[in-house]
C-alpha cells in the first residue's frame, strides 16, 4: 500500500513542475541573420506568463554577455511593453547590441526564472553573421574627404560653458584688471610728462582789447570789397575771444547755440543777451545759408557787436591768473 502512494508522489511531482513550467513562454527573434560590422542589430523578447502569476524579468545588459563569454557588445533596452491577453500576461522588451568583429555569432539564450530562481522557460540561442565592407583592391586610390563643417549648436555651447565657463570668467576678470591697471598707470604716466600749459593772461581788460579790434576791422573795409563772408568771420572771432578773456568761455570750440546758451547762465540782462543773439544770426545767414545782406544789416551786426562788448565791460571782471 505504501509503496502505491510512493508512486503517485512521484507522478505528481514530475507532471506539476512540467505544467507549471509548460504554462510559461519565452521566445526571442532577431531583426535580421546578417549586419555590417558596427551596425545595430535588434532582438525582440516576448515572455508569456498564467495572467496573476509572478516571474523574474530577464536583465540583459553587458554582464549577461560577459558571463556567457560572448563578444556581443550590449547597447540599450527599450521600456518593458505589458499587454494582457486573455489568461496569459505578455511582457515585450527590445534589445539593441552590435559586433565589432566579423563572422559568426551567438545570441545567447535567454533564461526565464521564477522569484526562487527556478527555471520557467528559455528562449532558443540565435545565429547572425557580421560582414565587413567589401574592399576592391583593383580599384584606383581616392584622396581622402576633407573635413566636413558641421554648425555650432547652443546645446554644445551650453555644454563647454558648463565645462569651462568658470575658467573664462575668472581670465577674463584678470585680463580686464590688468587692462585697468596698465591704462591707470599710462595716463597716470602722461599726465606726470605733460608741460603745463600757461595761460596767457592779456596786459589789457578783455572789453578795450575787443573795441581796439573792432576799429581795426571797420578800418579794413571788408564788406565794402565784396568780402562778406570774411567780414562777419573776423567780426564773429573778436566776440569769442572777448567772451574767453572776460569769462574764460571756450567760445571758439562752440557753435553760435552753444555760445547762446552758454551766456544766459551769466548775470547778464536780457538786452545784452538780445545783442548778441543778433549778430550771431546775421552772421549765420552770411557763412552758412549764402545770404547777401544790405549795408544795413552789415551796420546792425558791427552796432550789436560793439553795444555788447561795452554793455558789459562795465561788469566786474573775472579773469582767472596763476
Amino acid at each position: 500500500m505504501k509503496s502505491k502512494f510512493i508512486v503517485v508522489f512521484v507522478i505528481l511531482g514530475l507532471i506539476i513542475p512540467c505544467s507549471i513550467g509548460q504554462s510559461y513562454k519565452a521566445t526571442a527573434k532577431l531583426d535580421s541573420t546578417s549586419i555590417l560590422i558596427g551596425d545595430y542589430l535588434n532582438v525582440h523578447l516576448e515572455v508569456a506568463v498564467p495572467k496573476g502569476n509572478s516571474f523574474t524579468f530577464p536583465q540583459i545588459n553587458d554582464q549577461f554577455f560577459t558571463s556567457r563569454n560572448s563578444s556581443i557588445e550590449w547597447i540599450q533596452n527599450s521600456k518593458i511593453d505589458t499587454i494582457h491577453s486573455g489568461n496569459l500576461d505578455l511582457f515585450r522588451q527590445t534589445v539593441t547590441f552590435t559586433a565589432f568583429d566579423s563572422g559568426r555569432f551567438v545570441f545567447p539564450s535567454i533564461p526565464i526564472l521564477s522569484k526562487d530562481s527556478l527555471l520557467l522557460t528559455q528562449t532558443d540561442s540565435l545565429y547572425f553573421t557580421v560582414t565587413t565592407i567589401p574592399v576592391d583592391t583593383t580599384a584606383a586610390y581616392k584622396d581622402i574627404k576633407g573635413n566636413v563643417k558641421t554648425p555650432f549648436t547652443f546645446h554644445e555651447f551650453w555644454l563647454y560653458m558648463k565645462k569651462y565657463g568658470f575658467l573664462i570668467l575668472l581670465i577674463t576678470i584678470l585680463v580686464g584688471l590688468c587692462t585697468y591697471l596698465v591704462v591707470k598707470y599710462l595716463k597716470k604716466k602722461n599726465k606726470k610728462n605733460k608741460p603745463i600749459e600757461k595761460i596767457i593772461v592779456p596786459t589789457e581788460k578783455a572789453h578795450i582789447i575787443a573795441l581796439k579790434a573792432l576799429e581795426h576791422l571797420k578800418k579794413k573795409k571788408l564788406w565794402e570789397q565784396g568780402k562778406v563772408k570774411d567780414y562777419y568771420s573776423e567780426l564773429t572771432d573778436i566776440i569769442r575771444t572777448y567772451l574767453e578773456n572776460r569769462w574764460r568761455i571756450n567760445a571758439m570750440e562752440m557753435v553760435s547755440s552753444e555760445i547762446l546758451d552758454t551766456i544766459k547762465t551769466l548775470e547778464l540782462s536780457q538786452q545784452e543777451i538780445d545783442h548778441l543773439q543778433k549778430l550771431f544770426q546775421i552772421a549765420d545767414l552770411v557763412k552758412f545759408a549764402k545770404w547777401d545782406p544790405l549795408p544795413t544789416d552789415h551796420d546792425i551786426a558791427f552796432k550789436s557787436a560793439h553795444d555788447f562788448i561795452e554793455k558789459t565791460a562795465d561788469y566786474s571782471e573775472s579773469i582767472h591768473k596763476n
